[in-house]
C-alpha cells in the first residue's frame, strides 16, 4: 500500500459491503490542522479532489492528458458532512463510489474512514458532481458526453476488482 499520493488501489475491510468502490489512503499532515490539532473542514473537500484525480489516473489516464487543451472537468457542486474530528497523523481511507452518470455529468460519493489498531471509524461522508466540457472554436465551453472510453475503463476496473 502507498499512502498520500501513491496510485495503487487499496483493499479495505470497512465501508458499504458489496458496492464497488475505489479506496485511497492518506495520512493527515500537520499543515492540514489548526492550532488545536483538528483537521480544517476544507481539507475534506480537497481530499475529494485528490481521490477523484487518482481514480481518473488509474482508470483513464488518457482523460487526464486531454484536460486543459481541448476538454475540461468541472465540479458543479460538492458537499461534506462531518461526524467526528480527525487529528494530525490519523490514517484516513477514503472510498469513492460512482452513484450516477447522466449525459455529461457524474455524481461521486465519498466515505472517510479513520483506520487504526483500535478499529475503523466513519468520520465523514461527502459527494460531488463533475461535468465534462469541451472548448470550442467560439471560445466557449460546451457540454460533452462522458467519454464512452472512460465509462468502459471504469467498468473494466470494477470487473477486475469485483468480478462483476
Amino acid at each position: 500500500m502507498r499512502t498520500q499520493f501513491g496510485v495503487r488501489a487499496t483493499e479495505c475491510k470497512h465501508g458499504i459491503s458489496g458496492k464497488p468502490y475505489f479506496a485511497y489512503r492518506r495520512v493527515v499532515l500537520l499543515e492540514e490542522t489548526n492550532a488545536t490539532g483538528n483537521v480544517y473542514f476544507s481539507q475534506y473537500v480537497k481530499w475529494q479532489g485528490h481521490c477523484r484525480e487518482i481514480f481518473l489516473k488509474l482508470t483513464g489516464d488518457w482523460v487526464v492528458r486531454e484536460l486543459g487543451s481541448r476538454y475540461a472537468l468541472v465540479t458543479t457542486w460538492c458537499r461534506c458532512d462531518y461526524y467526528v474530528e480527525t487529528q494530525a497523523f490519523d490514517e484516513i481511507c477514503m472510498h469513492l463510489y460512482i452513484s450516477e452518470t447522466m449525459q455529461n455529468r457524474m455524481t461521486l460519493e465519498f466515505e472517510y474512514w479513520r483506520v487504526g489498531s483500535s478499529g475503523d471509524e466513519l468520520v465523514a461522508r461527502g459527494s460531488q458532481q463533475i461535468a465534462w466540457l469541451e472548448h470550442r472554436t467560439d471560445g466557449r465551453m460546451h457540454p460533452r458526453p462522458i467519454p464512452p472510453r472512460l465509462l468502459a475503463s471504469i467498468d473494466q476496473y470494477i470487473a477486475s476488482k469485483y468480478g462483476t
